[in-house]
């Protein structure tokens, strides 16, 4: 798995799953019920124009994270929210375009 400024590619034998960063549309975590024996938290980077990467949790760099952090909007809140589930679930984490609440505030307060 590579996480660099470009975007974020996956090897998954002879196929590649890839998004980049300017394509980047939509981050939802995707969780199952089969914890604690098998993997059961999984990135979804859905791209624009159709193509995306779904990550492991268990297998995704630390990068990764520090990068979706970065992006405008991105909910801590609904991540810290995934993490705590233990059903079959989607948890949307940045949709292109929104701002949550707080955001708009923070860019009035600084642009005046």
């Amino acid at each position: 798995m590579t996480v660099d400024e470009l975007g974020v590619t996956r090897q998954l034998g002879s196929s590649t799953e890839s998004v980049t960063w300017f394509d980047l549309a939509l981050v939802e975590i995707r969780t199952t019920s089969d914890e604690p024996f098998a993997e059961d938290m999984f990135w979804m980077l859905h791209g624009r124009s159709g193509t995306g990467v779904v990550v492991p949790s268990s297998t995704a760099p630390d990068e990764l994270l520090v990068r979706l952090q970065a992006l405008p909007g991105f909910s801590n809140e609904v991540l810290i929210e995934s993490m705590a589930s233990t059903a079959d679930a989607t948890f949307e984490c940045w949709r292109r375009g929104r701002l949550k609440c707080c955001d708009l505030t923070r860019t009035a307060t600084s642009s005046a």
